[in-house]
């Protein structure tokens, strides 16, 4: 009796274990897909200015830029935690997947592939459209109410200012202003004194009528 050998998937060869990690393919778009798995909420694609949206966490903005390579540092992170165990291998050569997704090409191939999520598109409209929120260093303030709050991605804040928000602040100088000012009010204002600045921005020569 003739001995028959089956050719098994080549898959087969990596033994099934039970809670293994889910299993990306070896192409740009499982690259894709373990990018937008790993860093899908700090990236947006702005679908009408053609635009990537990268999240800044250190500064709490969103940084616009149509070139993609402000998201290549993102991807070959993504390429770093490739690994057989991680990676469906449907054909011979798929477990040297992460040695060949390091290619620029490659990473090029999945930053491009991130248009077909979705759940990343948004458009221009969504970013600074809160006219009463003031980032600084470390807060986002709600100048409605004054307060701070700790900077969150759904605010799409594109701007910061290059100051501190400091709840305890005094401005001496300037409280002494307002009081000399208060006391030579036009009695025509029914009891209200206005304070207005007016100088060069960061010249340090402000002042007060």
């Amino acid at each position: 009796m003739t001995k028959m050998t089956v050719m098994m998937p080549y898959d087969s060869a990596i033994p099934k274990k039970r809670n293994e990690p889910f299993r990306y393919r070896a192409t740009d778009t499982g690259n894709a897909q373990r990018m937008y798995d790993q860093q899908g909420e700090n990236i947006r694609c702005v679908i009408d200015e053609k635009d990537f949206a990268l999240w800044e966490s250190e500064k709490g903005i969103w940084v616009k830029s149509q070139d993609s390579k402000m998201l290549q540092t993102l991807a070959s992170g993504v390429v770093e935690t490739i690994t057989p165990e991680n990676t469906l291998l449907e054909v011979e050569g798929d477990e040297l997947w992460q040695r060949k997704s390091e290619s620029l090409g490659k990473i090029k191939a999945m930053i491009g592939q991130l248009w077909k999520f979705k759940q990343l598109k948004v458009r221009s409209s969504s970013f600074d459209r809160f006219l009463m929120k003031l980032n600084v260093r470390n807060y986002t303030i709600n100048l409605g109410t004054v307060k701070p709050y700790d900077w969150i991605r759904e605010d799409y804040l594109t701007k910061q200012a290059p100051v501190l928000y400091d709840d305890d602040a005094r401005c001496p100088q300037f409280d002494e202003a307002v009081r000399q000012r208060q006391k030579l009010r036009d009695p025509n204002l029914q009891g209200h004194a206005f304070c207005l600045c007016f100088g060069a921005r960061e010249s340090g020569n402000v002042r007060g009528v």
